[in-house]
């Protein structure tokens, strides 16, 4: 098969991200995945897990600069 055609053959196939290890999340056919599955492009799928991990960061900055602000006033005991 010529690489343009396996790329066209590529880009019409569906995915889904499986997040069953949400340190790791994996691409994977269409085929494998259950019925309530998302089907998705390859660059769909791709963008999901960088979107997800983008809001990581993003949390964790705000949590980091929450924790850099804190003072011993701020904290509650018992």
């Amino acid at each position: 098969m010529a690489a343009g055609r396996e790329e066209h053959t590529v880009a019409r196939e569906k995915f889904f991200v499986d997040w069953s290890d949400a340190a790791f999340p994996k691409i994977l056919p269409i085929k494998f995945a259950s019925e309530y599955a998302t089907p998705l492009t390859l660059t769909e799928a791709k963008q999901e897990i960088v979107d997800h991990f983008r809001n990581d960061i993003e949390h964790a900055r705000e949590q980091i600069r929450i924790a850099r602000s804190a003072r011993a006033a701020d904290l509650v005991v018992g």
